[in-house]
């Protein structure tokens, strides 16, 4: 599935969620939902990096790609932490 549409898919799954109260009673959904909306930022910076290449290092071509690498660091460390997510969902498995 491209990246496009997985975006899509995540981003209407936590709507629903969130109007359906669903999440109220699984945590363990949203929790892997941010995981993988996470895990999509990642993948976007990546592709952006694949397509352009050098020129996204470059001083004023890569500005805009330099803010939102950034950014996309900056997800997996957002209290609370991806790392505390996957071991809360692990404790919500046992």
């Amino acid at each position: 599935m491209n990246q496009r549409w997985q975006l899509e898919d995540r981003v209407t799954e936590l709507k629903r969620g969130l109007l359906d109260g669903r999440f109220r009673g699984d945590p363990a959904a949203l929790f892997s939902l941010r995981i993988a909306l996470a895990q999509s930022a990642a993948d976007a910076v990546q592709l952006e990096l694949q397509a352009s290449g050098g020129k996204a290092y470059l001083q004023e071509q890569g500005i805009g790609f330099a803010r939102r690498w950034r950014e996309s660091a900056f997800v997996p460390i957002i209290t609370p932490t991806l790392v505390q997510l996957r071991a809360q969902l692990q404790r919500l498995e046992r």
